[in-house]
């Protein structure tokens, strides 16, 4: 007997996807992933669940050059927010680094290039971000109605997940939240780039899509990293977990990091906080519970959510440490004494932990 489920019988996905051979194999692990239907209510969240788990499994980020591209990518986003020369460091913004830096947070050349030119990119991405629902609102309807009359949206909705969503979901915010971006100067909501009212028309539209648009993106990434695991302990693919929640908690930390950033942006007080307790939860959740199939993949991403929870702990205890303020042209001020003084002291910190756990070593091997 055929096995029936809520994504249809075998024999008619087979046929409805007799096009591409590929495809039939992706609505059995759904099938086996989800079980047998259950009914009623259920052929909604079973839909849902059977399009996310479909869209998941078809991402491009599988083999090993673009894994580690996404790793990367996902590192330099925050690490280079960290050492903007906005917070506390003592560079100078004009070498060539920070110019790499500032090209990487890509959401800062797009706004600098005019207001009309960030609103073209913007609207742009709101319309990959609605299609991109719409697919796969489309897709969990085919697999309620045992239905695929078109492959095509299914391949462009791996794309967009794989880049849009997943390797470049912090860029993406970013740009969905710069409409937003406004500090109250004088008794008006000015924006802090456009210099435009944030609450006269036409921009408080603008700024209502900002928000509208950032929270589906975040509402549409949750729940692709929920669905986003793999049950094959011997599965080829380098970012391979048995389970999801490590991603998803990350992914919500990342989501604060970004709203910090641009929401936030008036109070850099505030910001180092959230930046210091969001990157120390992402290195405890990968510490703890060490997602990845890999050994050494959980090694080197252990190792960069490291150097992140560290550099913005050392850009918190500047920040309330170190007098600085906005000189007439908008870049940070230091007294130079104190500054000197203070990273002494940071800089000592390591050297003392390590000592500290050398005498506590050897005390203990003493006592024993």
């Amino acid at each position: 007997m055929e096995r029936q489920s809520s994504f249809g019988s075998t024999s008619s996905a087979g046929s409805a996807f007799s096009k591409s051979p590929a495809t039939p194999k992706i609505v059995k692990d759904a099938e086996k992933e989800h079980g047998p239907e259950s009914g009623g209510g259920q052929n909604l969240l079973v839909a849902l669940f059977g399009a996310l788990y479909t869209l998941a499994k078809e991402k491009i980020n599988d083999t090993a050059g673009v894994a580690m591209f996404a790793i990367w990518v996902d590192f330099l986003m925050i690490f280079t927010l960290l050492l903007m020369y906005e917070y506390p460091w003592k560079v100078n913004p004009d070498i060539w680094i920070y110019k790499v830096f500032y090209y990487i947070q890509i959401h800062l050349p797009i706004a600098y290039k005019g207001y009309m030119f960030y609103l073209v990119i913007f609207y742009i991405l709101v319309a990959i971000l609605f299609i991109s629902v719409a697919i796969c609102v489309w897709v969990g309807w085919c697999f309620m109605n045992d239905s695929f009359p078109f492959l095509w949206p299914i391949k462009v909705a791996r794309v967009v997940v794989s880049l849009f969503v997943s390797m470049f979901y912090i860029a993406s915010l970013n740009i969905f939240l710069m409409a937003s971006a406004c500090d109250k100067q004088g008794g008006h909501w000015k924006h802090i780039v456009f210099d435009v009212d944030c609450l006269a028309l036409p921009h408080v539209i603008h700024a209502a899509f900002s928000i509208a648009s950032g929270v589906v993106f975040l509402t549409v990434a949750l729940l692709l990293a929920l669905a986003d695991h793999e049950l094959e302990p011997m599965s080829k693919s380098l970012l391979a977990a048995p389970h999801s929640m490590c991603e998803l908690r990350s992914l919500l930390c990342k989501t604060v990091i970004t709203v910090a950033d641009i929401l936030f942006k008036p109070q850099p007080h505030t910001q180092v906080i959230m930046y210091t307790i969001s990157c120390g939860l992402i290195f405890y959740y990968h510490a703890r519970m060490v997602p990845h199939y890999v050994p050494w993949i959980n090694v080197l991403r252990g190792g960069l959510n490291l150097v992140l929870a560290w550099v913005a702990l050392m850009g918190c205890i500047l920040s309330y440490t170190v007098h600085w303020e906005w000189d007439d042209h908008g870049h940070p001020h230091w007294h130079d004494d104190q500054y000197r003084h203070m990273m002494t002291i940071v800089s000592t910190l390591p050297d003392l932990c390590h000592r500290s756990m050398i005498d506590l070593v050897g005390n203990c091997i003493h006592t024993e």
